[in-house]
């Protein structure tokens, strides 16, 4: 009797190992769809990342000049304001114009190209 007292405290519910290995290989099916969309996610995030940090390095590139331009002009009439004359203010007043409106073209040109490159892959990819 103890042995069947010991049977019976032993017994487990019984799942047929069919369905529990049915059941594990549709987790693991899941598990691996949502793994690799995960990964194409994070290799969109990667590819946006680096696409941001080419765009920067070139638009910075370019914006230099006029805003140096800018930034020259604009010390000038702060420092020599008093020796200046009329005439020599207005100049660096309209470098400082030209400086801003070169770098409003420059940030115009870069995003669009951007937005053109971006809308090109987007055809590609359809």
């Amino acid at each position: 009797m103890v042995n069947h007292q010991s049977n019976l405290l032993r017994m487990e519910p019984r799942i047929s190992t069919v369905k529990q290995n049915q059941g594990l290989d549709q987790r693991i099916e899941a598990l691996e769809t949502e793994n690799g969309l995960l990964h194409q996610l994070l290799q969109k995030q990667i590819d946006i990342n680096q696409q941001k940090s080419v765009f920067l390095a070139k638009v910075s590139h370019e914006l230099r000049s006029p805003l140096t331009s800018i930034q020259l002009s604009a010390a000038l009439i702060e420092h020599y304001y008093y020796r200046l004359n009329e005439e020599k203010i207005f100049g660096h007043l309209t470098k400082i114009k030209d400086g801003v409106s070169d770098f409003v073209v420059i940030l115009n040109n870069y995003l669009l190209a951007e937005e053109s490159e971006k809308a090109d892959e987007d055809q590609l990819t359809e």
